[in-house]
């Protein structure tokens, strides 16, 4: 939880007290996740909805709980339903109309109305996306697995002949170019417009796709601020893992260093060096002569990578372009005060605001997706 601050993290969680104990459940879902549970409703009969309620909450007390612990909690579950109901004059309307007597399936099928509204182009898109982009995630993890362990073969001296250097190589291609493969066609260009101004969406709220998370997780664009940390947050958790994805490609020192700045809490500086890592990126990509620096060198990125027509690479690119163009945004001579991190506001000095974990985690996915970006466009 300490990735967020206080403020948000009170935004992102309904709290409730019974018998003397708190419960904190989680208020915003992924798209996927409520498709899959309205996939549940329209499939399934003799649902059981409260067990169906206990699986879809993520509720913690001292712990994450259990969806069989979270079951035995009625008194919680009803009052969780009631807070909802308070706060969402939508979900309440729908929730008066459904016809039952069960309060659990109301409410459920409430939520799936209001929330999980679409239409069946962007349900389809959603389903679609996600099996293919598992589909390559699956292999591509075998790739990784045989590339590992080749590579640690070689690291305490046992050879590797020339047919396993050729596996190796092989595989390392084969797991890029798999990216490469799900080309833009499978989107009409008006859907896949739409799609893209979806991840410009996220990029404007200061969030990159982390290492775990779905390719699709971006499809739907959050409304707030707010939202979109909550849907983030369940995928970095562990910034340990963030960290070491990102050491794998750039300079070790400056992310031992930076880590070592955010163990101890020490996110301005932590964040500066990410933003001087950021900085070298963009630089060391562009061509030898005259390279642009700030926001000069995130158009040089933009218009050097846009050119790939992969639907991966594209997805994330116009996502991370997004971020970098708020975190680079100019600062005008210093005239406002900036509500988000600003890289020319901190790097001379003028940034008044608190430096925070969030900030240190939004610059560390932006890394973890350039590098991801520049590593496929180099095979």
């Amino acid at each position: 939880m300490g990735d967020f601050t206080k403020d948000e993290f009170e935004e992102k969680v309904v709290r409730i007290t019974s018998e003397n104990k708190e419960y904190l459940i989680e208020k915003h879902y992924s798209f996927g996740k409520l498709l899959e549970l309205k996939e549940k409703i329209d499939i399934y009969n003799n649902i059981d909805y409260k067990r169906l309620l206990s699986e879809f909450l993520k509720v913690k007390s001292k712990k994450t709980l259990s969806s069989e612990e979270v079951y035995l909690l009625d008194d919680v579950l009803k009052k969780f339903i009631r807070l909802n109901l308070e706060e969402s004059p939508k979900i309440r309307k729908v929730y008066e109309k459904i016809n039952s007597e069960n309060i659990f399936e109301k409410y459920l099928k409430s939520i799936v109305s209001v929330e999980s509204q679409t239409d069946i182009e962007w349900k389809d898109l959603y389903i679609k996306l996600s099996k293919r982009f598992l589909d390559i995630n699956k292999f591509s993890k075998i790739t990784n697995d045989i590339q590992s362990n080749l590579s640690k073969l070689a690291s305490v001296g046992i050879s590797i002949s020339a047919e396993n250097k050729k596996i190796l190589n092989f595989t390392k291609q084969l797991g890029v170019s798999l990216f490469k493969f799900v080309a833009a066609d499978i989107l009409s260009k008006d859907v896949r417009e739409k799609v893209e101004k979806n991840y410009s969406k996220w990029g404007e709220f200061g969030w990159s796709l982390p290492p775990d998370a779905p390719i699709s997780l971006f499809l739907r664009p959050p409304k707030t601020k707010r939202e979109a940390n909550s849907i983030i947050y369940q995928y970095i958790r562990e910034s340990e893992s963030i960290f070491t994805e990102c050491r794998k490609r750039v300079d070790k020192n400056i992310i031992d260093e930076a880590q070592y700045n955010f163990v101890n809490k020490k996110y301005r500086s932590c964040a500066l060096l990410l933003l001087s890592e950021i900085d070298g990126m963009l630089i060391k990509c562009q061509e030898k002569n005259n390279k642009k620096v700030g926001k000069k060198a995130v158009a040089e990125f933009k218009k050097k990578i846009l050119s790939n027509q992969a639907l991966e690479l594209s997805l994330r690119s116009v996502n991370v372009i997004s971020n970098l163009n708020v975190v680079f945004e100019s600062a005008e001579n210093f005239k406002r005060k900036p509500s988000s991190l600003k890289r020319n506001y901190i790097m001379h000095g003028m940034y008044a605001n608190k430096v925070i974990k969030q900030d240190c985690i939004k610059l560390l996915l932006i890394i973890y997706n350039l590098n991801f970006i520049l590593d496929a466009n180099r095979n």
